[in-house]
């Protein structure tokens, strides 16, 4: 699922790689960018090629140009570089941009005609480069208005005018980046009609959902407003904002949620790894902070309609139990530092710091191959195919002449009509009409529901069975093997694979589920195959399903196979009928001459 991949003991601060994926480009912490042939897969190795050093501090960020075969490069001496490749010298020669900035240049990002390229950095503004033939050098124009701080990271929309920032100012904007120069003037958008560079579209954190390729508003993000002051001129607010950031000299509160130094802090929940945080402060407030999803592991998301829904993390990594030390020990351990063994220092994750960079391998748009790039100075690359779709256990296809496959979609669902359909209100005897009108919720076997709900035109959506919903799945994760299977449903398995097919925001969630379920309920099985039938937990048998009932089945037969044949009361190794009535021909005169 994952391939692990150590570049060096300095962190990954930036990577990027070229079009065919056979080239790496990071720089480990300096002001030098290492260019790697590929070494992904197994066995392979790691070759350095080239060595780009022209930076006098540490590179930020970089960026590879898939058609032309150019690298950019910025850093934190307010430089950036663009990298050609001469195929004559077999090295690459740099050429400086024209950044005119005071401050470190913070991230870079081609365009998608990759014309042009854009640079963030501390100077609280965005350098838009292109190229000008007639001096033949890179040039910028600034995009200032309104940044109040710091950009941390750019991208382009594949239109090639917009593009959008985020700044520790806790804004995400969108701008015009378009350029007359080297550029034909935009047609209307659904952003504007007129594209000015530097046009702003937002100026606070909002939430957008894009169909069919239009932008529509959701909501505002940024909820929190302080109370505008009604007494006082205009040059005493205009005073107390230049003095204390603030338009009314008589607040005094501060736009935090404590309103004091922070005095005490702990865990409220989810164990070492902390879901809830609890604050202490000396404004006599206790605050819970939910903070969870702050990892060292990258998290899946799909988005349908808009909305995003969190599908699983993809790091699956367990932390090894200690066998060593004392109750009393441990429970110290576990006490001041949220882990069992002092000793212990590594993280329960596959990285083991922060992730700093993000790209996808292969797989388009939809990405079916992740690579990102940590603190701890890994290269890791997710298989996300893997870990959801066909390559896993619980993803296979149904058996058209099973009769186990049969019974298990013969299972109802809740579903939920979006069209009228005539002639089949029979199939609900409550309904009392002879069509199903629009808007109508009644249970139907899976195997229809599942033909009805992936058409192209959508005439129904069918639910999750409660037992495969969260709720459940949480009481799996904690404790599977006191869970009674065959109550929940006897071909519990078999229908969870046949669930995943249907479009679903949780249908994801089921194949790690029932895998991880299986995993963790196998050994007991496999103690109950092994114990004599006098010792048997007979209770513990009732609870297994179809799926889990052959397994013990074939376990047990062959567990009496064997003891059998250690006692001897095998049959034994004798001649074959055939063998003891067939008897030898005499030989004929003809033959003792030969």
């Amino acid at each position: 699922m994952t391939e692990k991949h150590l570049l060096g003991y300095d962190p990954i601060t930036c990577h990027a790689w070229n079009r065919d994926r056979s080239q790496l480009a990071v720089s480990l912490n300096s002001n030098e960018v290492s260019i790697f042939q590929s070494g992904t897969g197994r066995g392979a190795g790691w070759k350095l090629l080239h060595v780009l050093s022209d930076h006098a501090l540490r590179v930020t960020s970089l960026d590879w140009a898939p058609k032309t075969n150019r690298i950019v490069t910025c850093s934190a001496d307010r430089n950036a570089y663009v990298w050609i490749y001469d195929q004559a010298e077999k090295k690459w020669k740099p050429t400086l941009v024209l950044l005119r900035i005071n401050r470190a240049a913070t991230c870079v990002k081609w365009s998608p005609k990759e014309n042009k390229f854009a640079v963030g950095c501390g100077a609280r503004l965005i350098a838009i480069c292109y190229f000008e033939e007639e001096n033949d050098w890179w040039v910028s124009k600034h995009i200032k208005k309104p940044i109040k701080s710091t950009v941390t990271c750019v991208d382009w929309h594949p239109g090639n005018i917009l593009l959008a920032a985020g700044s520790t100012d806790y804004k995400v904007r969108v701008y015009s980046a378009y350029v007359k120069e080297i550029e034909e003037k935009p047609a209307p958008l659904p952003w504007g009609s007129k594209m000015p560079l530097g046009q702003g579209h937002s100026c606070m954190p909002v939430c957008f959902s894009v169909a069919s390729g239009q932008p529509t508003l959701l909501a505002k993000l940024d909820a929190t407003q302080r109370k505008e002051s009604t007494g006082g001129s205009a040059m005493q607010k205009f005073r107390s904002l230049d003095r204390n950031a603030r338009s009314d000299p008589t607040d005094t509160t501060l736009p935090t949620v404590h309103q004091n130094s922070i005095t005490g802090m702990s865990l409220l929940s989810g164990g070492g790894g902390g879901t809830k945080l609890c604050t202490t402060g000396v404004d006599g407030q206790l605050v819970i902070w939910d903070i969870k999803g702050h990892s060292c592991m990258p998290v899946c998301f799909s988005v349908a309609s808009g909305q995003p829904t969190l599908l699983a993390k993809l790091d699956a990594t367990q932390r090894k139990e200690s066998t060593g030390g004392s109750a009393m020990q441990k429970f110290r351990s576990l006490d001041r530092n949220a882990r069992s063994d002092p000793t212990d220092t590594t993280l329960p994750t596959v990285h083991q710091n922060s992730i700093t960079g993000m790209s996808l391998l292969s797989g388009g748009g939809g990405g079916t191959k992740l690579c990102t790039t940590g603190v701890d100075g890994q290269l890791v690359i997710w298989d996300i195919k893997v870990f959801f779709n066909s390559e896993m256990f619980f993803n296979r296809p149904g058996e058209y002449l099973s009769i186990d496959d049969v019974l298990a979609t013969e299972q109802r669902v809740q579903c939920k009509f979006h069209q009228t359909v005539h002639g089949l209100g029979f199939l609900d005897n409550n309904l009392g009409t002879p069509d199903i009108p629009a808007g109508h919720s009644m249970p139907l076997p899976f195997w229809l529901a599942k033909s009805l709900s992936l058409q192209r035109r959508k005439i129904l959506t069918a639910d999750f069975p409660n037992v495969y919903k969260e709720s459940y799945r949480n009481i799996l994760a904690a404790d599977p093997t006191v869970v009674d299977l065959h109550r929940l449903g006897p071909y519990f398995y078999e229908f969870g694979i046949h669930l995943q097919s249907l479009v679903h925001p949780q249908a994801m969630f089921i194949g790690p589920s029932l895998t991880s379920t299986l995993q963790r309920r196998f050994r007991v099985i496999l103690d109950q195959c092994q114990a004599l039938p006098e010792n048997m937990d007979r209770s513990t048998i009732a609870k297994l399903d179809h799926t889990e009932m052959k397994l013990f089945q074939v376990g047990h037969r062959q567990i009496e196979d064997t003891e059998a044949w250690l006692m001897n009361r095998c049959g034994r190794i004798a001649t074959a009928r055939l063998v003891e009535q067939h008897r030898k021909r005499k030989r004929a005169p003809d033959d003792e001459g030969r």
